[in-house]
């Protein structure tokens, strides 16, 4: 299911992309002897597909230049699993994390992206067992570049999309609390970047 709807995400993000690349060219031809507008200074966004574990992400970035931008990506919020053995279980989620972005074609308001992201993820709970409670934690950072696309219409709202390639490490330690004995296990792998957010520009 999880993998069903982060490709139908990525065809969005896709079609986005190609349908505002295409209105941006078109704009910047019809609009070379005009004087340049200024764009706005900030976006805060926040991502529709997070509200379904519910986790609240949202997205803060900030205009560093005409063509740079830096954002501060902060969250909160539950995961819910039925695992099988211990039945269904509700852990708590935060992460927090940041990006640069460069504008290759047009600007902050309207335009194509490329940058990095760093992400750091936490997600913990107690588990009642027979022999006692268990503390689990999850820690995860992820790291990787993307392409994207920003549109920030005149009233100011904003469609932020992006889809990129990162390296995922995540570590994880379960503890009994009665004996002190503890399991930790870690792991690495590659998989796919992708956000898409919706919010305002100021």
């Amino acid at each position: 299911m999880l993998a069903k709807r982060k490709l139908i995400l990525s065809v969005l993000v896709v079609l986005a992309v190609l349908l505002s690349a295409g209105s941006a060219f078109a704009d910047g031809v019809g609009s070379t002897a005009s004087a340049k507008k200024q764009t706005r200074l900030m976006s805060v966004t926040f991502s529709p597909v997070h509200l379904l574990f519910p986790i609240v992400e949202l997205t803060g970035e900030f205009k560093a230049d005409d063509n740079w931008g830096a954002a501060i990506i902060g969250g909160y919020g539950s995961l819910t699993q039925n695992d099988g053995v211990l039945g269904e279980q509700t852990y708590d989620v935060w992460e927090v994390g940041g990006q640069f972005r460069y504008y290759a074609l047009g600007d902050f308001d309207h335009g194509l992206q490329v940058g990095g992201e760093v992400l750091y993820v936490n997600v913990s709970n107690d588990i009642e067992t027979s022999s006692g409670t268990v503390s689990g934690t999850g820690e995860g950072v992820a790291v990787g570049p993307f392409i994207g696309y920003k549109i920030a219409t005149d009233l100011g709202f904003t469609f932020d999309g992006q889809l990129g390639y990162q390296r995922v490490g995540i570590g994880a330690e379960a503890k009994n609390e009665s004996s002190g004995d503890s399991v930790t296990d870690e792991s690495s792998d590659w998989g796919p970047l992708l956000n898409l957010n919706i919010g305002w520009s100021f």
